[in-house]
């Protein structure tokens, strides 16, 4: 991903999903706070739930707050 948006980041919107029980506010890898940009990039333009699951809806947005505070997500 890197080598086919180098040089070009700012031409392309980058979009990715968690999964709902990945969707946590916790710090580990598995959560939200895991590397939701790609490689070769410093953030993720749109991060999406991709379904909700049992996380309650206020930790996932929470989580993605924290993310888009760190910029690491952009939406």
């Amino acid at each position: 991903m890197g080598e086919a948006i180098a040089g070009r980041r700012d031409e392309v919107f980058l979009v990715s999903k968690v999964l709902p029980h990945h969707a946590t506010r916790r710090g580990d890898g598995a959560g939200l706070r895991g590397q939701p940009a790609p490689p070769g990039s410093d953030r993720m333009d749109l991060y999406l739930l991709h379904w909700r699951g049992a996380i309650p809806l206020e930790e996932t947005l929470a989580g993605f707050s924290d993310l888009m505070a760190a910029g690491l997500i952009r939406y």
